[in-house]
């Protein structure tokens, strides 16, 4: 064990300084509101040799088994999160949700090919940037960092999404942590980072929208579900918007990349500006900031207005379309 700590110790000075982390134990992370008192890998290095290797938590000393990164916004260039591929069900999701693909065609993708026909993690895995990454090493399983712009981490969620029998997909965000290499595994084995994705060999690479979308898509969920109660009754209530959900997650995604591709002009015009405003809504009112922080881009942009505005839309007419049409025109 001494070892293995004094390993795991060392390891610390091959973490960016501004990464933020605390100890492990198992997969348990230490230490009172850890989520809220982290470190960075100097201040645990030196807080574990201090302790002659141990942490202090819970009125004991124990000796932490690794180190985990806390996601959310702890990272000076954004939200942090860790996509977590666990098992061979979460590409085939991953690959439903950029393709929307029938069952039927989702299971004629192998695991791992061995032909020259793309392998299922392959055809997932164009979805995800190269990134910093790491493995418990068991089969399939692997977790990404990104981050999300602060302009668009408005209102993101963690979210587990399960995908087969104890196998899910899962985005990391806020108060949740991953465990880092080469902390100890409680299944015997050392986490390890996936060839060229260490921290000394790459960077973390900023999330693609459909990740952003999924993270959104859990709010926009609840949104949906939680309407008054007089707007339906008990019996028929899930029932009569389940309908929607499928759509949310596709058209939010949909949305962020048309604005980014609008051009800032159309800010400017009155008239396309509020259009842009009316077809987010239309999406989502979870898109608010994404509207406001565009709108930025402009000289006109009056703080305060676009919240003023979004207020009152409702059924204007305007829908998504109209941000295909802006994003031609660009």
């Amino acid at each position: 064990m001494h070892a293995q700590i004094r390993h795991l110790v060392s390891s610390l000075d091959n973490l960016p300084e501004e990464w933020r982390i605390v100890p492990t134990f198992g997969k348990r992370p230490l230490g009172k509101e850890w989520e809220k008192n982290t470190y960075s890998p100097k201040e645990l290095q030196t807080e574990l040799v201090r302790r002659r290797l141990k942490f202090w938590t819970n009125n004991r000393f124990i000796t932490p088994t690794g180190v985990a990164l806390v996601c959310g916004f702890n990272h000076p260039q954004g939200y942090l999160v860790a996509i977590d591929c666990d098992g061979e069900t979460s590409w085939r999701q991953i690959i439903q949700i950029n393709e929307h693909l029938e069952p039927k065609e989702l299971n004629l993708l192998t695991p791992i090919s061995k032909t020259s026909t793309e392998s299922l993690c392959d055809r997932a895995q164009k979805y995800l940037p190269p990134t910093i990454a790491f493995t418990s090493g068991r089969k399939y399983r692997s977790q990404r960092l990104y981050l999300i712009p602060n302009s668009k981490a408005w209102e993101v969620k963690s979210r587990k999404i399960k995908t087969g029998k104890d196998e899910h997909l899962e985005f990391r965000g806020k108060n949740l942590a991953s465990i880092l290499p080469p902390s100890f595994h409680p299944e015997g084995r050392n986490y390890r980072w996936l060839p060229g994705c260490s921290p000394s060999e790459r960077q973390i690479e900023i999330a693609p929208d459909w990740v952003i979308a999924q993270m959104l898509a859990k709010q926009e969920k609840t949104r949906k579900f939680n309407l008054p109660k007089e707007k339906y009754n008990h019996r028929y209530g899930v029932g009569r918007y389940a309908h929607l959900i499928p759509s949310i997650e596709t058209n939010i995604q949909t949305a962020l990349v048309l604005l980014e591709v609008i051009h800032p002009r159309f800010a400017d015009d009155y008239h396309s500006w509020i259009q842009v405003g009316m077809a987010l809504h239309s999406v989502s009112p979870i898109l608010f900031k994404a509207w406001d922080t565009w709108s930025q881009l402009s000289p006109k942009y009056k703080p305060g207005e676009c919240a003023y505005k979004w207020q009152s839309f409702n059924k204007t007419g305007i829908t998504i379309r109209t941000l295909f049409r802006l994003a031609n025109l660009s």
